[in-house]
């Protein structure tokens, strides 16, 4: 909302800040995204009143329908508790009284130049800004306090192309499919290569030296029977197995 309340509702803190930098796109020569943010005034004001509207009012509420429309939620609605009420009226202060500290930018860069309150709401850039967030709302207001929805909705459905772009802004350009996608078949692909890969390598090559050497002292400490007569035996049987090596090796030299 601070948008759409900085473009169409003067005096407010984002009033300042914002509509100066539109203007400055404008006389630095980006005349697309000085018409990019204009156009984007307007939608933002279009979508936060529309978004309010769906949520507290419509069309047969109160005060024109900005108050009392129809329930649409799911369940039964609940004032919100202090530890939720506090802090949204603590925000609110601010985002009425913030914009006149007109020396912020130059407390963040001491080469900017400070907002000037003059300067600004004489600026004609800045109420085109505002005529065209209050075109905003007021499509807004007449789609959505004045129209039934069920009416809106054949409309939409019963034009292919709105059809199309309204399939594409519910889906939020498919951008959470898009992630879903990547998630699932990339991220977790991966995952479960470095899962197997821990399992039957790392987790292999560890396990499989521990059993090695389980394994053999399991059978070597067969070897170790106490017997000096065992012992001997070995000992002399190892330098049989020796001497027979050597004289085979001598053998085959000559």
């Amino acid at each position: 909302m601070p948008r759409s309340r900085s473009q169409a509702s003067p005096f407010f803190a984002g009033f300042y800040s914002k509509d100066t930098i539109i203007s400055l796109a404008f006389e630095h020569g980006n005349y697309g995204l000085w018409a990019v943010t204009l156009v984007t005034a307007g939608l933002t004001a279009f979508y936060m009143l529309r978004a309010y509207i769906l949520a507290f009012g419509g069309k047969g509420g109160e005060y024109g329908g900005f108050w009392g429309g129809p329930y649409r939620g799911v369940g039964e609605p609940q004032e919100a508790p202090l530890t939720i009420t506090i802090p949204l009226i603590l925000l609110a202060i601010p985002s009425v009284i913030a914009g006149y500290w007109f020396g912020f930018f130059t407390y963040l860069d001491p080469k900017a130049p400070g907002l000037s309150f003059l300067t600004i709401v004489s600026d004609w850039k800045t109420w085109l800004g505002v005529v065209v967030s209050l075109l905003g709302f007021a499509w807004a207001y007449t789609l959505y306090a004045r129209t039934d929805l069920a009416k809106i909705n054949a409309f939409v459905q019963g034009n292919a192309l709105l059809r199309v772009l309204h399939r594409i802004l519910l889906h939020k350009y498919y951008i959470d499919d898009l992630y879903d996608l990547f998630v699932r078949y990339v991220v977790l692909g991966i995952s479960h290569i470095a899962q197997a890969f821990d399992d039957y390598i790392i987790d292999g090559i560890v396990n499989g030296a521990a059993s090695l050497v389980t394994t053999l002292g399991r059978d070597l400490r067969h070897v170790e029977t106490g017997r000096v007569q065992t012992y001997m035996f070995g000992f002399f049987g190892g330098l049989a197995v020796l001497a027979a090596v050597v004289i085979v090796l001598v053998t085959v030299m000559k």
